[in-house]
């Protein structure tokens, strides 16, 4: 019973380290924004490493991704894109300022 215990307790302690814990109090890795400078929410942010390309993640209200310190390779490009916005392909991630701001400009 005690060995359970431990184990469930490592398990959960794993869990919330992988999950990021509070990512509400973390800074922000990307920010999306049009050409005003308003944030875009629901921009799809597609992280890329040398050879993974990882799930898409959205932008909250104020245009903001983080991301998460766990991936297998570290993170080289950004692919980001919006409907009726150009998209960008191939944005420098690895060794920019973090926030890496996007600036997506309206399809006419």
């Amino acid at each position: 019973m005690k060995n359970l215990r431990c184990l469930l307790l490592c398990f959960l302690g794993l869990s919330c380290l992988c999950s990021g814990g509070d990512q509400a109090a973390e800074k922000a890795d990307i920010v999306v924004v049009d050409k005003a400078g308003k944030p875009i929410k629901g921009a799809s942010v597609e992280p890329v490493s040398l050879s993974i390309n990882f799930g898409k993640l959205k932008t909250d209200k104020k245009g903001e991704v983080r991301l998460s310190r766990f991936y297998v390779q570290e993170i080289e490009w950004i692919s980001v894109s919006y409907f009726g916005y150009k998209s960008k392909v191939s944005v420098q991630y690895r060794g920019e300022k973090k926030p890496v701001k996007v600036v997506l400009e309206k399809i006419r």
